[in-house]
């Protein structure tokens, strides 16, 4: 199967998408993934396609703004920092998301790619795998981690559609350039929730320990564990 894994941000966020690829691979997979421009030799050391982003990661974390945010937590520092990003490589992160997913039979996305990967299922007639890095899927169990509050009981399903709104804001201009160069229609609205109405299948990369499946998730959404890189892997890592 021809497999495109659209992902992006530092090594945190990409490190397990390696490890799920890797996987793949070892399945017999054909895997292509994306990944920051100074990430592009970790992922081919799980023996997969790389296809660059135009921008590193470090220098990305470097930068005012993202220092800016490093200090200070600020989420809107980070979703004006996911804009900026998305505002200044517009046509390059389009020609690196179709490039990946040229002929994909399944589409896997992180959670910031979930906009172009929705852009590159439909094009491609493809199913769609959505995966967490954290706690972020809605929920009545606890509110959004990326919120400083409390528990707010019914109000914490609230939350999580407030800040998933936000973050495809976020790449909703690429979503949509995206959209038009592969010949279909852009996404309406949150792109998360239009992946929820089509029950795509969620994967939640983080274990129970930390934080245990919420009664209220669907049979959709399934809670992995942590991925952890094979030993070839790590061997070709050093």
């Amino acid at each position: 199967m021809r497999i495109a894994i659209l992902t992006t941000g530092t090594r945190g966020d990409v490190q397990p998408f390696v490890a799920l690829g890797a996987a793949l691979r070892g399945r017999g997979h054909d895997v292509t993934m994306t990944a920051p421009k100074d990430l592009v030799s970790f992922v081919a050391a799980g023996d997969m396609a790389a296809v660059p982003l135009p921008f590193s990661a470090k220098e990305v974390l470097a930068s005012e703004l993202g220092q800016r945010f490093v200090t200070n937590g600020s989420i809107i520092a980070f979703l004006r920092a996911i804009m900026q990003l998305d505002a200044l490589h517009r046509p390059a992160l389009v020609d690196a998301f179709a490039c990946a997913g040229e002929g994909a039979e399944l589409v896997v996305a992180h959670p910031l790619t979930v906009g172009p990967a929705l852009a590159v299922a439909r094009a491609r007639g493809a199913p769609l795998v959505r995966c967490y890095l954290g706690p972020t899927a809605t929920t009545r169990a606890l509110p959004s981690p990326v919120v400083d509050v409390g528990d707010l009981g019914p109000l914490n399903r609230l939350t999580h559609a407030v800040m998933l709104a936000a973050a495809g804001r976020g790449g909703a201009a690429t979503t949509r350039a995206l959209s038009r160069r592969l010949g279909v229609d852009p996404p309406r609205g949150n792109v998360f929730a239009r992946a929820e109405e089509a029950r795509s299948l969620a994967l939640h990369l983080y274990s129970p320990v930390l934080q245990p499946r919420p009664d209220d998730w669907p049979v959709h959404h399934v809670l992995t564990g942590m991925l952890t890189l094979d030993a070839a892997t790590r061997g070709r890592l050093g």
